[in-house]
């Protein structure tokens, strides 16, 4: 199912906005998010951001992927987005997993490495990936049939690279959600997925990780018969579920406008994202016997 978002004024967006804003808010205040290490992983050993869904019984479980940018603000807190994100999801009744890649693995200013020089880094989220989800599958308080992989940017290629077999064993995931993947070196080798529910969420007029690729692959996907849901949000760029105002960076070398790429949040395309979102991880994350 593709499709295309033209987002208008309207009061019920406004209205959803609100609601969304202050709940994510009130959430951020008493995020119960605990920093862990997982034993399970190879070495280094992988550093996460952890908290179990509340109630006895196996939950299904979330794992976030974050992009270059890494999880932290500067001052070293946790960003809004991934507190926002991580209340939200909780507050569903799931539990929340965020790996750390860039401190697990000592990297810093990832986004103004150029793409040719990320080999190393692709390779490592990749197995961190394999770490987590095979961590998430020793606990009892897991249901191992219901994770899913929610990925952004960087997250979100890394978040495609694992169901891509060419990559290596592809984790057992109930679904899997990006937001603007980088989907070029996946499209142009014609990449054959594998047959996991997915969803994409674009940016029309994102000049960081262009949308016309990942329309190609969804395409291509869903022709072979995967489950494939695509939207891309006019008057867009990279960053518009967050809160963040558009701004010019000139420190990234890469995308399709090199040292003038364009980020920042969309009110609305936020919202109805955030309505997709919660719709897609509703229907892959329930249990068979509800």
């Amino acid at each position: 199912m593709i499709g295309v978002q033209r987002l208008g004024p309207g009061l019920r967006h406004l209205v959803a906005l609100a609601l969304t804003l202050a709940c994510a808010h009130a959430g951020a205040q008493g995020t119960s998010l605990e920093r862990i290490q997982l034993a399970s992983s190879p070495e280094p050993t992988l550093v996460a951001h952890w908290w179990p869904a509340a109630g006895a019984g196996a939950h299904p479980a979330v794992i976030g992927l974050h992009g270059c940018g890494g999880l932290y603000k500067r001052q070293g807190e946790l960003s809004e987005r991934f507190r926002e994100y991580a209340e939200h999801w909780h507050a569903q009744g799931y539990s929340v997993l965020l790996p750390d890649s860039w401190t697990t693995h000592a990297h810093q200013r990832v986004c103004q490495t150029p793409y040719d020089q990320r080999h190393r880094f692709s390779a490592e989220r990749q197995a961190d990936v394999r770490a987590a989800v095979a961590w998430l599958r020793t606990r009892t308080d897991v249901d191992a049939a219901r994770i899913a992989l929610v990925g952004w940017s960087n997250g979100a290629s890394t978040a495609l690279r694992a169901i891509d077999p060419a990559r290596g064993p592809v984790p057992r995931l109930a679904g899997v959600a990006v937001f603007y993947p980088g989907c070029t070196p996946l499209q142009r080798r014609s990449a054959v997925l594998a047959p996991v529910p997915l969803l994409m969420q674009l940016g029309a007029d994102d000049n960081w990780t262009p949308a016309a690729p990942c329309i190609a692959l969804a395409g291509r996907l869903q022709q072979d018969g995967h489950d494939v849901t695509l939207r891309v949000y006019e008057g867009s760029v990279h960053g518009f579920d967050g809160t963040e105002p558009l701004r010019i960076r000139a420190d990234v070398p890469n995308g399709a406008d090199p040292h003038h790429i364009r980020q920042g949040g969309n009110p609305q395309a936020r919202v109805a994202a955030l309505n997709t979102l919660d719709a897609f991880l509703g229907r892959v994350l329930t249990s068979k016997d509800q």
